[in-house]
This record gives structure tokens, C-alpha cells and sequence, in this order.
């Protein structure tokens, strides 16, 4: 069967995402726009009357793809605590495998989905706010569970997330960062571990405990 054509429309709202997160909002043109399309200006007008609209118009698609990035990710962590019970239960590695595993697809495939959510105050809530609310509740249960140290959780997210969506940040800035990123969460992961979490507790030597009695 052969592939449906799909519409100017479509193929217009796909050209501007990936000129918006390529130049910039500012200096993306209707008539770039319209070159990318294979179209002339007039024809991309009959569509979205302005470029605000045509902006409009692709905010949903971002809200797609972050709500099903979250979903995701918030899925993860609830595995994540379910097998981290009691001190020593939490590995660096554990930490690290959840991030990279909504992080690797989010840097490869999501930069044009950032680029529209830092402009719009609408979606910009899903490049901090989600994220922030899924660490906030994931420390929590952890904390219950005895796996890192008891604090405050929602400065804890704050201090394990920052890092991870400002290296991302940058590697939008400067695209020659992006390979560097995983190596510096990692990194950055490591740390916190060794920071919060609840190392197994050891038992005392046996002669230490009878030396206690003979006391």
C-alpha cells in the first residue's frame, strides 16, 4: 500500500519545530517556514495566519510529548522504589539507569519540544515543574524506606534535578556538549549517592557485643 501524503499543514507544523529549536523563534521566518515545506508563503497563510499561530498550533504536540515522557519516567522510579527497601538498598547504578533512560531519548529526539516549551509559559511547566514533582515524590518514598537520608524532599529534588536539566540546557546552547552529558550525570549522580544515600548498617563483631555484656 503507499504511503498517504501528508498534509501542508502537518508537514509545516514539522518544519517549524525543527526551525524554531535549529534558529530560534526570532529569526525563523514564514517564508523559511514555507521553503522547508516545499511551498510558497501565500499557500503556508492559507493554513496558520501568522506565525503565533502556527506556534499555537504545535504547543500540543509538546504537551504530547512530555506528558508521555513523564508517564514514563514517573513508571520507572515507581519500579525503582519497589525494589529499594532498607539501608544499602539503593545502588548508584539504580539512580543512573533511571535518568539516562528518559534523559538518552529526550537529548537525541527532544530538542525542538524544549525549544517551544522555554517560550511558551504554558509548557514550560514540563521542563521543570513535572519533573521536579516526580523526584519530590520518589525521595519521599525512599526516605520512607529508609534508602537515603531523611531531609527535606523537595530540596533534594531540586538538588539532583538542577544539575541534570542545566547540562541539557547547555548541550542545546552548544550541541558539540551533547556527547559529554551522560558522562557529567553520571557524575553528578555518583555524588549524590555517596551524599544521601543510607549505607547498609554493619553488624557489631561478635567479641564487641559480649564485651559490652561483661561491662
Amino acid at each position: 500500500m503507499a504511503d498517504i501524503p501528508r498534509g501542508t499543514a502537518e508537514r509545516a507544523m514539522d518544519a517549524a519545530l525543527e526551525l524554531f529549536s535549529r534558529k530560534g523563534y526570532d529569526a525563523t521566518s514564514m517564508n523559511d517556514i514555507a521553503e522547508a515545506v516545499g511551498i510558497r508563503a501565500p499557500s503556508l497563510y492559507k493554513h496558520f495566519a501568522s506565525k503565533e499561530a502556527l506556534f499555537a498550533a504545535v504547543a500540543p504536540r509538546v504537551t504530547e510529548h512530555y506528558r508521555a515522557l513523564w508517564q514514563a519516567a514517573g513508571d520507572a522510579q515507581g519500579r525503582l522504589a519497589q525494589v529499594t527497601r532498607g539501608p544499602g538498598s539503593l545502588a548508584a547504578d539504580q539512580l543512573e539507569e533511571e535518568a539516562l533512560a528518559w534523559l538518552g531519548p529526550e537529548l537525541a529526539e527532544g530538542q525542538g519540544f524544549r525549544a517551544f516549551a522555554r517560550r511558551s509559559p504554558e509548557t514550560l511547566r514540563w521542563l521543570w515543574d513535572e519533573p521536579l514533582a516526580l523526584y519530590e515524590t520518589l525521595f519521599t518514598r525512599l526516605m520512607e524506606q529508609q534508602a537515603v537520608k531523611r531531609a527535606d524532599a523537595h530540596v533534594m529534588a531540586v538538588e539532583y534535578l538542577a544539575p541534570i536539566l542545566h547540562l541539557v540546557e547547555l548541550a542545546d546552547l552548544d550541541p558539540g556538549r551533547c556527547s559529554g552529558v551522560e558522562t557529567e550525570v553520571r557524575r553528578h549522580i555518583s555524588q549524590f549517592h555517596r551524599a544521601f544515600a543510607v549505607k547498609e548498617r554493619s553488624t557489631p563483631p561478635a567479641n564487641a557485643v559480649r564485651g559490652l555484656f561483661r561491662r
